[in-house]
Protein backbone atom coordinates (compact mmCIF):
# COMPACT_ATOMS: atom_id res chain seq x y z
CA UNK A 1 0.00 0.00 0.00
CA UNK A 2 1.25 3.24 -0.63
CA UNK A 3 1.11 6.06 1.88
CA UNK A 4 1.15 9.54 2.60
CA UNK A 5 2.52 11.22 5.65
CA UNK A 6 1.47 14.92 6.40
CA UNK A 7 3.85 16.87 9.05
CA UNK A 8 2.34 20.08 10.04
CA UNK A 9 5.63 22.16 10.50
CA UNK A 10 4.00 25.64 11.53
CA UNK A 11 1.72 27.35 13.68
CA UNK A 12 2.36 30.27 16.36
CA UNK A 13 3.78 27.97 19.16
CA UNK A 14 2.00 30.58 21.86
CA UNK A 15 1.90 27.43 24.40
CA UNK A 16 5.81 26.06 23.85
CA UNK A 17 7.28 29.90 23.75
CA UNK A 18 9.64 29.36 21.15
CA UNK A 19 9.60 27.84 17.58
CA UNK A 20 9.76 24.30 17.78
CA UNK A 21 10.70 23.81 14.40
CA UNK A 22 14.28 25.00 15.25
CA UNK A 23 14.66 22.29 17.58
CA UNK A 24 17.51 20.20 17.95
CA UNK A 25 18.58 16.57 19.49
CA UNK A 26 21.88 15.67 19.77
CA UNK A 27 22.58 17.91 16.72
CA UNK A 28 19.21 16.49 14.67
CA UNK A 29 16.91 19.16 13.84
CA UNK A 30 13.36 17.65 15.34
CA UNK A 31 12.05 18.22 11.77
CA UNK A 32 14.52 16.05 10.25
CA UNK A 33 13.76 13.50 12.52
CA UNK A 34 10.16 13.23 12.25
CA UNK A 35 10.83 12.81 8.32
CA UNK A 36 12.92 10.22 8.94
CA UNK A 37 10.52 8.43 10.72
CA UNK A 38 7.73 8.87 8.75
CA UNK A 39 9.85 7.24 5.41
CA UNK A 40 10.06 3.96 7.27
CA UNK A 41 5.49 4.07 6.51
CA UNK A 42 5.39 6.24 3.61
CA UNK A 43 6.62 6.61 0.47
CA UNK A 44 5.28 10.47 0.39
CA UNK A 45 5.84 13.03 2.75
CA UNK A 46 3.86 16.63 2.28
CA UNK A 47 5.43 19.34 5.31
CA UNK A 48 2.83 21.99 5.77
CA UNK A 49 4.30 25.16 6.97
CA UNK A 50 4.56 29.31 7.37
CA UNK A 51 6.21 31.08 4.91
CA UNK A 52 8.17 32.18 7.34
CA UNK A 53 9.41 28.55 8.40
CA UNK A 54 9.68 27.44 4.31
CA UNK A 55 13.94 28.37 4.12
CA UNK A 56 14.82 26.83 7.28
CA UNK A 57 12.67 23.85 5.85
CA UNK A 58 14.41 23.87 2.69
CA UNK A 59 18.23 23.67 4.57
CA UNK A 60 17.35 20.89 6.50
CA UNK A 61 16.29 19.17 3.53
CA UNK A 62 19.04 20.14 1.82
CA UNK A 63 21.25 18.51 4.60
CA UNK A 64 18.36 14.96 5.36
CA UNK A 65 21.27 12.73 4.19
CA UNK A 66 23.39 13.87 6.98
CA UNK A 67 21.16 12.74 9.67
Amino acid sequence: MDFTGILLAGGKSTRFGINKIKIEFEGIPLLADQIIKLGFFCNEILVSSSDENSSYISQVLDRAEQY
